[in-house]
Order: C-alpha cells, then sequence, then structure tokens
C-alpha cells in the first residue's frame, strides 16, 4: 500500500509543486487566487488518495 503513496507524490504532488514554484515568491499586490484554485483541487484529491495508505503502515 506504500508504494500507492509514493506513486501519488511522484506523479501529482512533486507536478503540482514544481508548477506553483514557478509562480515565485507571492508579492504585495499580487493576487494568487487563481492559482490557488488551480492547485488546491487536485492537491486535496491527491492528499484523500496518499494519506490512507500512509497511515497504515504507520500502524502495526
Amino acid at each position: 500500500m506504500y508504494g500507492v503513496s509514493v506513486l501519488v507524490t511522484l506523479c501529482v504532488n512533486l507536478p503540482l509543486n514544481r508548477r506553483l514554484a514557478r509562480h515565485g515568491t507571492p508579492r504585495p499586490g499580487i493576487d494568487l487566487t487563481a492559482t490557488r484554485r488551480e492547485f488546491e483541487r487536485p492537491w486535496r484529491a491527491a492528499n484523500v488518495v496518499r494519506t490512507p495508505p500512509t497511515v497504515r503502515t504507520w500502524t502495526p
């Protein structure tokens, strides 16, 4: 099950992180609402998929 978590991280979360990093550091006056909307839904969906297998590996 841990492999699912790793796979989701590699295929979804890391590319999202890279895309978000390209936007750079937020500066005053810059509205990042659209960027957040674009990023948040797939990020949350990936976390819903990867969290249970990860937690399962921590519990005996």
